[in-house]
């Protein structure tokens, strides 16, 4: 077998470099042999550049591709390797990272360019018969053919025989060369959408998050006959259409809002403030330590700060104390330093302005979740139902989407209550000869339920959450057929009262309908969240008494979706933080750690006025008493275009 010497050919030019034999090779590298293709090797060796004008950088098997299908991003991946690798090795002599960064910049370029011409000739596309070849293959047919005959249940169900369709398309050899199999292997298109053209639709959904009780068995590659079906997926374009329009201009009209706010928090100092004040933080999975990767903390064995990377596993259940912006003691008001923001500041450009980034990385991700729905609509799944740990002395789950009354509450006296608008048809209940012919979710829509429990010292009112997500409750069919029987009453505050004595505790007595994640729902918690709201149930920034609370809080909410660093969440949430509401000072806290976050309003209105002029209500700022008797207010990038 032939054999290169990597940093051969990390110095060849181009023409050299795609001379050399394009078959199996052997690469020495730095920490090894690595056996692969000359192709393969040619595409690295594009990213070795930096390697060549940095000889003292290591050069490893990580920096080659190896095996790995060319994707978007495969150079990038590359490329970061190098980059930091690079950046390790020179830091100790003042090596800039914008001066890698451009030169990452320019290889991208070089290989787009080079490849497109030198590969020309080797452009392929895609035909029906390449759709034909995937649904002929033995393993799909079958599992095709299975999921039909059953109609789609039980272990041949829609999502179980896309999932083994998806299997073939990312493994079977006899598919190597099919266009279809190669374009899901190198990650061009979403799996899913392919999975819908040679496998089954799945399970629509509505407008409204409702998932349709039937599955469309049938893919766009055979093509939809039957009428429910296409009716079904029709509600596709209508839910399309719909994020189309509002919930993409309340997601840009959110994105501008924080934008504005957060960019008070301007700038990142590369230096290190020597702040020896750490924020507790429990790693409580491995999401959390993947988002916090690049973050300071102290080694509580060596009494050393180390670097959270992604073989910091061992930390995963551990409370440790990390460096952060809430405890930095740089003396800039306005910024933090780059050691308690995080290592992923080095990879911001100087000059930029701290909180926009923090706010437009996280807001941007909210914003392609939304195109993600317009775009692309995969099979249906309901939200799991989540019962916190106050809500399991009163409620709890059983079989199918439905609540039970909790253990503790069985054979005890108790009574059930809400309001009149969440039950505005329960009167139905007496017009009809039978509740079994009404919908439950026509006559009741729960999100708060007030349990009064009498233990013998006097009657207890307990307020229970009894909805999960965007899965609000009804009552169910047994409860309807209870009331029919029974009958309830209204308090003196017109709130329903239904008197428990006697009822089945095997019996479900609320119904959750199926409905699925709401990504609209989820932007608004996120936007109530940071602006400090408490409408409809959600939580706040404000709903804390610690930062290290509220961080976690937010992180929660945020990684149920999408991938954020916690470096971003924090400055998200510092630059909400001010000085002195009583005081009315809504500069930046300086100390950090004694900063209590603010209402949005409150931000905008005793912060500086340019961003407010540039938000909304002008007329209202210009007449407001507040925006010339409040003196002390923050600096802010868009001053120069008001005060001149």
């Amino acid at each position: 077998m032939i054999v290169y010497l990597a940093r051969d050919l990390m110095m060849m030019s181009d023409d050299d470099l795609w001379a050399i034999h394009h078959g199996r090779v052997t690469i020495m590298m730095d920490d090894g042999a690595l056996e692969t293709t000359g192709r393969e090797t040619i595409f690295s060796a594009y990213t070795w550049r930096i390697h060549a004008m940095y000889p003292k950088t290591p050069l490893c098997r990580r920096h080659h591709i190896h095996g790995t299908y060319v994707s978007a991003s495969a150079h990038l991946d590359l490329l970061s390797h190098g980059v930091w690798d690079c950046f390790d090795a020179y830091r100790s002599q003042g090596l800039d990272i914008e001066v890698l960064s451009k030169y990452a910049y320019d290889i991208t370029n070089n290989i787009y360019n080079d490849f497109t011409l030198r590969l020309e000739e080797y452009v392929t596309s895609i035909s029906a018969l390449d759709f034909v070849a995937v649904l002929q293959n033995p393993t799909v047919s079958e599992a095709r053919s299975r999921m039909l005959e059953t109609n789609g249940y039980g272990e041949h169900s829609t999502d179980k025989t896309n999932a083994v369709i998806q299997k073939v398309l990312m493994r079977d050899t006899e598919l190597r060369y099919n266009p279809i199999a190669r374009i899901a292997r190198a990650r061009l298109v979403r799996a899913g959408q392919i999975i819908q053209c040679v496998g089954a639709r799945g399970r629509p959904t509505d407008i409204d998050s409702h998932i349709f009780s039937k599955d469309v068995l049938e893919g766009y590659g055979t093509g939809l006959t039957k009428l429910e079906d296409m009716m079904m997926v029709s509600r596709e374009a209508s839910l399309s259409l719909y994020f189309t329009k509002d919930p993409m201009k309340k997601s840009e009209y959110f994105n501008r809002n924080i934008q504005l706010s957060s960019a008070t928090l301007q700038n990142l100092h590369q230096v290190d403030c020597g702040s020896r004040d750490y924020l507790p933080i429990t790693i409580n999975s491995g999401k959390l330590l993947q988002d916090m990767l690049g973050i300071c903390y102290l080694d509580a064995a060596t009494g050393m700060e180390q670097i959270i990377t992604r073989d910091s596993k061992h930390l995963v259940g551990t409370t440790i104390g990390i460096r952060s912006v809430f405890t930095c003691i740089h003396p800039d008001r306005n910024g933090v330093c780059v050691r308690c923001f995080g290592e992923l500041g080095l990879s911001i450009p100087r000059g930029t302005n701290l909180g926009h980034v923090c706010s437009s990385e996280t807001q941007s991700k909210v914003g392609q979740l939304l195109l993600s729905n317009k775009h692309y609509v995969g099979s249906a799944s309901t939200e799991k139902i989540i019962i916190g740990e106050y809500e399991r002395n009163f409620i709890a789950t059983g079989r199918g989407s439905n609540l039970y009354i909790a253990p503790p509450l069985h054979g005890k006296s108790f009574t059930i209550g809400f309001t009149e608008d969440q039950a505005r048809n329960l009167s139905d209940i007496r017009t009809v000869p039978c509740t079994d012919a009404l919908t439950p979710y026509r006559l009741s829509e729960l999100t708060q339920m007030q349990f009064t429990i009498d233990n013998g010292q006097g009657p207890q009112l307990h307020s229970v959450r009894v909805s999960s997500g965007v899965r609000t409750a009804s009552l169910s069919k047994e409860m309807l057929r209870f009331l029919k029987l029974k009958d309830w009453a209204i308090d003196a505050a017109g709130e329903y009262q239904i008197d428990m004595t006697g009822w089945d505790p095997t019996k479900p007595f609320l119904e959750l309908p199926l409905k699925q994640f709401s990504t609209l729902e989820y932007m608004l918690q996120i936007e109530s969240f940071i602006k400090g709201g408490s409408t409809k149930g959600r939580s706040s920034i404000r709903s804390y008494d610690t930062a290290s609370a509220a961080l976690m809080a937010f992180h929660d909410l945020v990684c149920l979706k999408l991938d954020v660093p916690l470096s971003y969440l924090q400055g998200i949430i510092l630059s909400t933080m001010v000085q002195s509401r009583e005081e009315r000072d809504y500069r930046l806290p300086l100390p950090r750690a004694l900063g209590k976050p603010a209402h949005y309003k409150q931000l905008m209105d005793f912060r500086s006025l340019p961003p407010l002029m540039a938000h909304q209500g002008q007329a209202t700022a210009i007449y407001s008493p507040a925006s010339y008797l409040i003196k002390v207010r923050p600096p802010h990038p868009l001053d120069p275009l008001l005060m001149g």
